[in-house]
């Protein structure tokens, strides 16, 4: 991996993949396959892929990223993504992320092959953190948790309350993925500032199952699109981009771009490349969504018939695994404090979504939530049917975030949420509700709300 900087009037990162060697090892095909990055800061994203394109057939891809910077840099955590079927590690680059800074009022460009391994990073651990490995469950996979314990714990009696935290290896180094929540930073600065009473952090790591686990649903996705609208712009093949809707009115957009179809699915803001199958059927791998363009009587394609596989829905059995095993062990080996005022339960994305489930389901066991960049859009908006569903407000106390880098459908989804539950009859100062702009779905953006998050349940 190489970088050279020039004189540029933007603030952007031109990247070149070099990807011959995964071609010659015959599970990447160029024909077939598109490469791209993804990564934790707009306009990369850990969801979607931003696509490279070879354009000189030499099996170097090239994409210009233009990043907003108000400092003089800012620092990424990026991968290289091939979107394709039946790929080694599922197309992800394996290893850790790759970190790169960008610096501000120069063109960045970036030179990195498929083969490249990122530099080993340095434990960011602060204060008294500690792991537990290999925590055993009989129903679900085996994973660490990775826990906190505030100054002065080993030298006393005290019991302290606890928070109980979803993708636990991200919380409080680095070295896992790139960035990390920095709460064990937060939790030091603030106790020993004695704003905060001490506490006790628990994060619970997610397994190759984190999808399945954080949803409180079989979600089953099939959908049949009729066009709406066609564009303009004049293709060689029968199949014209525009938008097309389903009875209910949830929409589908579509273009044909030199013969490669892009979409923007239900639920998000990003155009998607989607991989050929046939000359009429086209696969989304990131989504798992197959495409049929049907045909009808006049020859036309004006009809998309749009599935995936069933998913997710292990919830109840991921919550049972937090109550019935990985709680009983905290209690009885540490010194919590027990009962809903003294324990807390948070996460974000589909973390901040089983947080949200978890916590209705067992408002007697969670008294506060921390719910960050919910995916209220699973399954037809889902949790927002619970939320209606209750027969009355538990009136927990609830940190409710969303960035506004995230997307206008997570804004809007969030704010549903929020809704809801006033509507419900929540009491409004139970409820924190934060959005932030230009924050991204991002380690680094839920960093930023650290010192909030604990101060919202920690005060004194």
């Amino acid at each position: 991996m190489s970088l050279a900087q020039q004189n540029y009037n933007k603030d952007t990162l031109k990247v070149l993949i070099k990807m011959d060697k995964p071609q010659k090892e015959g599970w990447f095909n160029p024909a077939k396959e598109s490469v791209g990055l993804r990564g934790d800061i707009a306009p990369l994203s850990w969801s979607n892929t931003m696509v490279a394109e070879d354009f000189n057939e030499d099996l170097i891809y090239e994409i210009s990223l233009p990043f907003k910077i108000s400092l003089d840099s800012i620092t990424i955590s990026f991968k290289i993504k091939v979107d394709g079927a039946d790929n080694p590690n599922g197309g992800w680059q394996e290893g850790q992320n790759h970190v790169f800074t960008i610096k501000r009022g120069v063109k960045n460009v970036l030179h990195i092959a498929w083969e490249d391994k990122p530099a080993a990073l340095k434990s960011t651990k602060t204060g008294n953190v500690q792991m537990v490995e290999d925590f055993k469950c009989r129903y679900l996979a085996n994973r660490n948790l990775h826990i906190y314990f505030p100054p002065g714990y080993e030298g006393s009696d005290a019991k302290y309350p606890v928070l109980y935290m979803h993708d636990g290896q991200m919380l409080f180094d680095q070295i896992y993925g790139g960035s990390e929540w920095q709460l064990d930073e937060a939790a030091e600065k603030l106790i020993s500032s004695d704003v905060v009473e001490p506490f006790i952090i628990v994060g619970v790591s997610n397994t190759s199952d984190r999808i399945d686990e954080y949803t409180p649903t079989r979600q089953k996705w099939s959908h049949t699109f009729h066009r709406q609208s066609a564009d303009e712009v004049k293709v060689k093949s029968d199949i014209k981009g525009g938008i097309f809707v389903t009875e209910d009115s949830t929409i589908l957009k579509v273009k044909n771009q030199s013969d490669t179809i892009y979409v923007i699915i239900p639920g998000s803001d990003t155009w998607q490349r989607t991989i050929r199958k046939s000359k009429h059927q086209f696969y989304l791998q990131r989504a798992g969504i197959n495409f049929e363009f049907i045909k009808d009587s006049k020859g036309d394609y004006n009809t998309i018939k749009a599935t995936k596989p069933p998913m997710g829905g292990k919830g109840d059995d991921y919550a049972k695994f937090l109550i019935e095993k990985v709680m009983p062990y905290i209690e009885n080996n540490y010194r919590v404090k027990k009962g809903p005022n003294n324990t807390a339960l948070g996460g974000s994305s589909l973390g901040g979504l089983i947080t949200m489930y978890i916590g209705l389901k067992y408002p007697y066991k969670f008294g506060s939530l921390l719910v960050l960049s919910p995916s209220v859009w699973w399954d037809n908006k889902y949790i927002l049917s619970e939320v209606t569903s209750l027969s009355k407000p538990t009136n927990q106390r609830i940190f409710l975030y969303v960035g506004t880098g995230e997307g206008q459908s997570t804004i809007d989804n969030t704010k549903q949420l929020y809704n809801k539950l006033l509507a419900k009859g929540w009491n409004p100062e139970s409820i924190e509700y934060i959005v932030t702009p230009d924050a991204t779905q991002s380690e680094k953006a839920w960093a930023e709300q650290a010192e909030n998050m604990l101060r919202f349940l920690f005060e004194k």
